[in-house]
């Protein structure tokens, strides 16, 4: 009996260190971090499930899927891709994807690049509401897990695009970053808003939805969030899943912090936790988690715009790369990016962090420019806003302040910068 268990175990062990070795075999410091591939080839609107829209109406879901040209790599990692578009619109094939397709699977990934159903209720008249408005992100979660599903079910007949099920990876683009956020973080059924109908044909599975690949995996390995944004922060929870966001302080389409959403700048739904928030809640409960600000920009600034491209590529590749070698992840910090201008030269000195009874800061700036400053806590809230000139050394009393994580924000002479501390 002795022998078999302990034979149990070395076989265990074996596997375990087979598959850990098999697996990263890849991780050779040059894939994953350059584009070691020249050429992509791509298959088209590939069926991956369908359900019914919220008119009743059948979709078929399809995506393309992205994959290196002549690469031998036999467990590869995948990331799929959920496109823009404000829930009324968007394509597998638009501008705010097709890139970063192409850009990765030169980095030796496979992506994917999938089409979730579009359309909600109100539009036009009387205009859509906060219930009509998670319900859509609800029913492009639902897709997004049948095009997962759809992976996970190919591994296990045949796996036409050598995937290694452990590393994939789900990004998205602004309403296909509210996908992604929602997928990994809205995952307990009482968190769902109540007032949903969930009875509704479109909308009907629970929390895996009825889109395609019924009874496989939806398990991913870490999110990426371009200009997305969550119902509400508090749904992560210590344990969940890594993550790494860009955005931009000027995004007039998903807020940067906390704060309502207009859509099409004409329907206001429902205040939502834009990356900032969601970054801050992520520190505040030990998720791992990269963010990077995109200053003074507005929605998507990467879409066709080259230093921002740019920055978005490195940023993601960097943390992603981690996950992906198993090694941790990184924050990359140096870009030649456009508007770094508008970001302060001088350091802003902030103590002590984390602080208790006072916190002392200083802000360099110029004589004769005036400066704004403003503290907020990880909901939005404003606690405080000043206002004065010249270079500003302060003291601030923390009576009163309860326990957890808060932001200032400085801006002067059109640069601006947001840091966080802990209060005790």
């Amino acid at each position: 009996m002795k022998s078999i268990v302990q034979n149990s175990i070395l076989a265990a062990l074996f596997l375990f260190f087979f598959h850990t070795v098999f697996s990263q075999s890849d991780c050779d410091g040059n894939r994953y971090v350059n584009q070691v591939f020249s050429a992509v080839t791509k298959t088209a609107d590939v069926t991956f499930g369908s359900n019914s829209s919220y008119n009743g109406a059948v979709t078929s879901l399809k995506m393309d899927i992205y994959q290196p040209t002549g690469d031998t790599q036999q467990n590869r990692p995948l990331i799929v891709m959920g496109h823009g578009g404000s829930f009324l619109g968007g394509d597998k094939a638009g501008a705010d994807i097709v890139p970063l397709a192409n850009y990765f699977a030169k980095l030796g990934y496979v992506t994917a690049s999938y089409n979730y159903r579009v359309g909600m209720n109100g539009i036009p008249l009387p205009g859509p509401d906060s219930t009509d408005a998670m319900e859509a992100v609800i029913r492009g979660v639902h897709d997004a897990k049948a095009a997962v599903r759809y992976f996970y079910k190919d591994v296990q007949n045949g796996n036409t695009y050598n995937i290694d099920t452990n590393r994939i990876f789900l990004l998205g683009s602004s309403a296909g970053a509210f996908i992604s956020l929602h997928y990994a973080y809205l995952d307990v059924w009482s968190e769902v808003p109540p007032n949903l109908d969930t009875t509704h044909i479109s909308l009907r599975g629970a929390l895996e939805g009825n889109s395609g690949n019924p009874g496989y995996s939806t398990k991913i390995a870490g999110v990426v969030n371009l200009s997305g944004a969550i119902g509400d922060s508090s749904w992560i929870q210590p344990g969940d899943l890594p993550c790494v966001s860009l955005h931009g302080t000027a995004d007039n389409v998903v807020p940067y912090g906390s704060a309502i959403i207009v859509l099409s700048g004409f329907y206001p739904l429902l205040v939502v936790d834009g990356s900032s928030s969601v970054s801050a809640r992520m520190d505040h409960v030990g998720i791992t988690n990269c963010f990077y600000t995109h200053y003074g920009a507005g929605h998507v600034p990467y879409v066709g715009n080259v230093p921002y491209t740019d920055t978005t590529e490195i940023f993601v590749k960097t943390f992603l790369a981690g996950l992906v070698c198993n090694t941790p992840p990184q924050c990359a910090s140096s870009f030649s990016v456009a508007n770094e201008q508008n970001r302060f030269s001088e350091a802003i000195q902030l103590w002590p962090n984390p602080a208790s009874g006072n916190m002392n800061f200083s802000v360099p700036v110029s004589p004769g420019e005036y400066w704004s400053m403003r503290m907020y806590d990880l909901h939005g809230r404003t606690i405080t806003n000043e206002t004065g000139s010249g270079s500003l050394t302060q003291t601030l009393p923390l009576n009163g302040f309860s326990a957890g994580l808060y932001f200032v924000e400085f801006t002067s002479n059109g640069k601006s910068e947001t840091l966080k501390f802990v209060v005790e």
